[in-house]
């Protein structure tokens, strides 16, 4: 039930919207629907139609059904902004200096958050609505009427992605031009692909051995790997005079966490089976969006394809290769371009291809796995929930730790030096505090027998209900996969199988099948105990807990 009071704890507000071809008005707009507003500022609108646009994307709950419904009108904007009074809330949106101002009588509103409104029912709020600023917008809270009539405190600056250049025919000529080089040039290199061409797949590190030929074949497989870092690293870290002097590393960052904010602001209203308005195409197909963390990474993997791939052309083509015919340098450019093609529509590490996954993410779409895909370890009990659908709507997405993995700022997601800098401190520090602690222990001979330390060696569940997990399946779900942690490293497949087989029987029972389906999974779980004296406490403690959960049926 919402509470209708809410309504009344902020005031109405006078709002003023600006674009480009007109300055709109609206008088005694309720706090929810100025909240709405606001919140469909997140998209980045540049008028007011994409602005109506947006509004469904937000709409949610005491919302008005469309922005229309605000009875905004159309005035001169110094006529406009003479409505306006410091004896009443007010709000300013300019869309066109990307600026919102806010009178001395509003709440401060913050860059980043979610705004409630309803009664919080145990599971929060009943409704909320993210609101995530871009980074190049200005927000001036309890600020006087004049400060509208100023300029911005800063230069509207956004960073151009541009992706003509980076996504296309420019990237392939420029690392054909590296790699034909550094080909011609470098004899060492030309003997390593010789030998390395035969199997390719050899280009990805692997542990060094003690057999002579595989320790050799590690050895020339990083020397090509590290050439591959520095054709990467030049393509990204040279100024162009197509970019205006920036380098194309400049060119992937300035939206990345922003769209991050955006997209996961999105999934609370996915995981409530409301259907997300699609962004209006006027900004899904803007070239000039920043990218976000998909695009960024994908690009990252595209350059890697691009590089091994022309490693293994050059090797087979050394002969004309060597020649430095610009024919064949062309034919090289052409072969990269197709490689480029036919990469985007293949399917990324099993799933959509980097294509879709792109349009998604331009469209701020969170992406969803269907239920019955995207198992990612078919003997673990919680993949298998989740593919099942039980934990309700599964997101996926690319994270970028990959990126990371060279200790090159030059791919780094961290936009600034210096914040990649301070990472690497911390990592260090990390690192350095778990070895110590690492030692620590075993100079101590390990944990000491504590009556009251856990039974479980990676997971720890609350006897606490969860919430929204009313059958108590999630938290045994974590308990189990512990255990069939343990039984992978034992070989013990067969007790694997038997484990998930009880426990989808058990989370698929019915009222009257719930007795003999927990009788069952105890069984099973002692059996495992019988066969592993090491895992006999923790199938001790979870068929208590089954028993727990049978009595609370």
């Amino acid at each position: 039930m919402i509470d209708e009071t809410e309504l009344t704890r902020c005031p109405d507000v006078d709002l003023i919207v600006v674009d480009r071809y007109q300055t709109r008005i609206a008088f005694q707009v309720d706090d929810w629907n100025a909240t709405t507003l606001l919140a469909c500022i997140s998209e980045d609108p540049r008028d007011w139609f994409e602005l109506e646009g947006i509004w469904p994307r937000y709409q949610i709950g005491p919302s008005a059904e469309d922005l229309a419904s605000l009875n905004f009108i159309d005035l001169n904007f110094t006529v406009a902004l003479g409505k306006l009074s410091e004896k009443r809330a007010w709000m300013t949106i300019d869309l066109t200096k990307k600026r919102i101002c806010i009178g001395k009588s509003n709440d401060p509103i913050e860059r980043d958050g979610n705004y409630a409104f309803g009664d919080d029912s145990g599971f929060g709020p009943e409704f909320q609505i993210p609101m995530h600023l871009p980074p190049w917008w200005e927000l001036h809270c309890h600020v006087e009427l004049s400060m509208v009539l100023q300029t911005r405190d800063s230069e509207l600056k956004v960073r151009k992605p541009n992706r003509e250049i980076l996504w296309g025919p420019e990237l392939s000529k420029d690392l054909a031009r590296r790699m034909f080089s550094c080909f011609v040039e470098d004899e060492t290199l030309r003997e390593l692909l010789a030998q390395l061409a035969s199997d390719f797949s050899t280009l990805e590190p692997s542990g060094a051995s003690d057999d002579e030929t595989v320790r050799r074949l590690n050895e020339m497989r990083n020397q090509v790997v590290s050439r591959t870092i520095a054709v990467h690293r030049d393509w990204l870290m040279t100024p162009r005079s197509d970019l205006g002097g920036r380098m194309p590393r400049e060119c992937l960052h300035g939206g990345v966490d922003w769209i991050d904010h955006v997209i996961d602001g999105h999934k609370s209203r996915v995981s409530g089976g409301d259907e997300l308005a699609p962004l209006p195409l006027s900004i899904a197909n803007d070239p000039e969006v920043p990218m976000g963390r998909s695009e960024v990474c994908l690009y990252f993997d595209l350059c890697r394809e691009l590089i091994e791939s022309g490693w293994l052309y050059l090797s087979l083509h050394s002969g004309h290769a060597r020649s430095s015919n610009m024919r064949d340098a062309d034919e090289f450019v052409k072969y990269l371009a197709d490689v480029k093609k036919s990469w985007l529509c293949m399917p990324y590490e099993g799933g959509d291809s980097p294509a879709s996954i792109i349009e998604s993410e331009r469209h701020r779409m969170p992406r969803v796995i269907e239920v019955g895909h995207g198992v990612i370890d078919c003997d673990c009990p919680i993949c298998e929930m989740m593919s099942a659908g039980d934990f309700g709507p599964t997101f996926t997405g690319i994270d970028g730790h990959h990126l990371e993995l060279d200790e090159e700022f030059a791919f780094s997601l961290h936009e600034t030096r210096e914040e990649w800098e301070q990472k690497q401190c911390e990592f260090a520090q990390m690192s350095m505090e778990i070895e110590q602690n690492q030692i620590a222990e075993r100079r101590s001979g390990g944990e000491e027998d504590d009556e009251f330390h856990s039974v479980w060696k990676n997971s720890y569940v609350s006897q606490d209900a969860i919430p929204g997990d009313s059958g108590g399946h999630i938290g045994i779900s974590f308990l189990l996969a512990d255990m069939i942690g343990s039984l992978k490293n034992l070989g013990a497949q067969q007790d694997i199988d038997d484990l998930n087989s009880a426990f989808r029987t058990y989370r698929n029972a019915g009222q009257f099948e719930l007795v003999i389906a927990t009788k069952d999974f105890q069984q099973v779980l002692e059996n495992v105990a019988q066969h592993h004296s090491e895992l006999v406490s923790r199938s001790a403690d979870l068929q208590h807990r089954l028993d727990e959960l049978e009595r609370k049926a």
